[in-house]
């Protein structure tokens, strides 16, 4: 069966935790290399998962568009 995708916030706090070790002076510099290959790997995730949401946005925006609205104002008279 299919892992379930990360939530996009699970994916940034996991880039924000990456940041903060790489950004520590306990770190040496393999570690430091394989946090930044995880990071990549975070970030092209991450990112992804951004396009397509912003493609069910636009999706939705179209199938909106076609819904014809209700005039409210002639019901009222």
């Amino acid at each position: 069966m299919a892992k379930p995708a990360e939530k996009f916030e699970d994916v940034l706090a996991q880039l924000e935790a990456l940041i903060e070790r790489m950004e520590s002076d306990d770190i040496d510099i393999e570690d430091a290399l394989k946090a930044y290959e995880n990071g990549g790997r975070l970030f092209q995730k991450a990112h992804d998962q951004l396009e397509k949401m912003e493609q069910q946005v636009h999706q939705l925006n179209e199938k909106m568009q076609r819904v014809p609205l209700k005039d409210v104002d002639a019901d009222e008279a």
